[in-house]
């Protein structure tokens, strides 16, 4: 059997699935459980992670642009 990935959600006694499985009747399997908030997180910086490796900083801020008084001044 290949390996499926679905999500389900815990009712306090029993997982979910959010979307039908086409399994038998009493057929075994193995569940991993995987926080999705979690998941969610990493592929958010994962994102982050290749946008500033795709766009570069072109060049370095000066002494005078990292001042608090010019970072701050508004």
């Amino acid at each position: 059997m290949p390996v499926i990935s679905v999500d389900a959600e815990y009712d306090g006694q029993v997982l979910i699935p959010r979307e039908p499985l086409n399994l038998s009747v009493g057929q075994k399997v193995r569940v991993t459980i995987t926080d999705v908030a979690s998941e969610k997180r990493i592929e958010s910086l994962e994102s982050a992670l290749y946008y500033f490796q795709t766009h570069p900083v072109r060049r370095s801020l000066t002494d005078e642009e990292l001042r608090r008084e010019v970072i701050y001044e508004g």
